[in-house]
């Protein structure tokens, strides 16, 4: 699909942008123990990101595949649906972050 080349954009860009970070003369100047917390920190961001894009991705498709079978959609467990509702999220803790999710 055309959205899934751009789907991971926003990922990209902020990995991007810590690359160039960690090029510049100043990270450089970090102790070790300095570079370890810049890295950690930065990167966790980067991670929350990318795990925040897949979520997207995986909604699309989704609901993609709902369209392909309306108007039959079965729930994880294998019922039938009767209505499909649009529009609802719900927060997801993980490891790196709170990310949002369609619920």
């Amino acid at each position: 699909m055309l959205w899934e080349s751009d789907s991971f954009e926003a990922t990209t860009k902020l990995f991007g942008t810590l690359v160039k970070d960690l090029q510049a003369p100043a990270a450089g100047e970090l102790s070790y123990h300095e570079l370890e917390e810049f890295i950690d920190t930065r990167g966790r961001v980067v991670l929350r990101q990318l795990f925040q894009d897949h979520l997207q991705l995986r909604e699309r498709r989704e609901a993609e595949a709902v369209h392909r079978c309306w108007p039959l959609v079965r729930g994880p467990e294998g019922l039938v649906r009767l209505r499909l509702e649009w529009g609802h999220e719900r927060l997801l803790a993980t490891v790196f972050v709170t990310v949002s999710r369609c619920a």
